[in-house]
C-alpha cells in the first residue's frame, strides 16, 4: 500500500474538532456515495457505480474518549473503495484532542491520510488535496501548521506591506507549511476592466482605418507631380 496524500494540522479555535471531523466525513461520504449510510459508530459495507465501474464500499468510524488520560475526545473514520480493476483506495480521517500531563489548554488535531493499492500509476496522479480536506478546512475555525495559517482556497496578495508578510512567511526558520506563490500578470485593474496604459498600447497598435486607400492616394500624388515637372 503506498501512502499518496497526508495533511496533519490543528485547529484551537474549534471548540468541538471531533464533532466537526465527523459532520464533515459523514457529508463528504454521503454526498461521493449516496448508495451507503454513515454509522455513527461502527462498519458498514456496500456498493456503488462510477465512470461504469462498480465499487465495494467500506466505511468504518469509531468513537472514544478517556478523561482520565486528558483526552476528551476521539473520532476516526475510514472509507475503503475496491474497484474492479482490483485498485483500493483507502482514505482515513483521525482527530482527537488532548491536553498534555500538567497543561491547562488543550491541543485540537485533524489527520487524513489516502492510500492506495493495486495497479496504480502514481506518478499519474493530480498533486491536489482531496475534497475531504478542503471541506474540513472551510468547516474549521483557524486551521494551523507550526503557526502558519492554512486556507481551502489561494489568497490575493498586493502591496508593499503584504508583500514583505510573505517574505517573512517564506523565509522564517523552522517552517513546514509549503508555499506555493504565483504571479499575476493579466492585464485587468481592480474593476476587471483594462488599464489605460493597455488602452494606451492598443491604440498605438491599432491600423488607422483606410489606410490602403490613403497610401495608394499618396502614391497616386507622387506619380502626377513627378510627371507635371518633367513636363514643365
Amino acid at each position: 500500500m503506498s501512502l499518496i496524500y497526508r495533511a496533519i494540522w490543528q485547529d484551537q479555535d474549534m471548540p468541538d474538532v471531533c464533532g466537526l471531523a465527523a459532520d464533515t466525513f459523514t457529508r463528504w461520504v454521503t454526498r461521493k456515495w449516496r448508495s451507503i449510510t454513515v454509522p455513527d459508530n461502527g462498519v458498514v459495507h456496500g456498493a456503488g457505480e462510477q465512470d461504469g465501474e462498480q465499487v465495494e464500499l467500506e466505511v468504518r468510524t469509531a468513537i472514544a474518549s478517556d478523561a482520565g488520560a486528558g483526552i476528551p475526545g476521539v473520532y476516526r473514520a475510514d472509507l475503503i473503495e475496491t474497484r474492479d480493476g482490483a485498485a483500493r483506495w483507502h482514505t482515513t480521517l483521525r482527530s482527537w484532542e488532548a491536553t498534555e500531563p500538567g497543561g491547562s489548554q488543550s491541543e485540537r488535531w485533524i489527520w487524513v491520510d489516502v492510500e492506495v493499492v493495486g495497479d496504480v500509476d502514481i506518478a499519474r496522479l493530480a498533486s491536489a488535496a482531496p475534497r475531504l480536506v478542503n471541506d474540513l478546512l472551510a468547516a474549521g475555525e483557524a486551521a494551523v501548521v507550526d503557526g502558519d495559517v492554512l486556507m481551502p482556497v489561494s489568497t490575493q496578495i498586493t502591496g508593499f506591506a503584504a508583500g514583505e508578510l510573505l517574505a517573512e512567511l517564506i523565509s522564517r526558520p523552522g517552517r513546514t507549511l509549503p508555499v506555493v506563490v504565483l504571479n499575476d500578470n493579466s492585464p485587468r485593474s481592480v474593476q476587471g476592466g483594462p488599464t489605460r496604459s493597455v488602452l494606451a498600447r492598443r491604440r498605438r497598435r491599432r491600423p488607422p482605418r483606410h489606410s490602403g486607400h490613403r497610401g495608394r492616394l499618396h502614391h497616386r500624388q507622387r506619380r502626377c507631380r513627378r510627371n507635371h515637372r518633367r513636363a514643365r
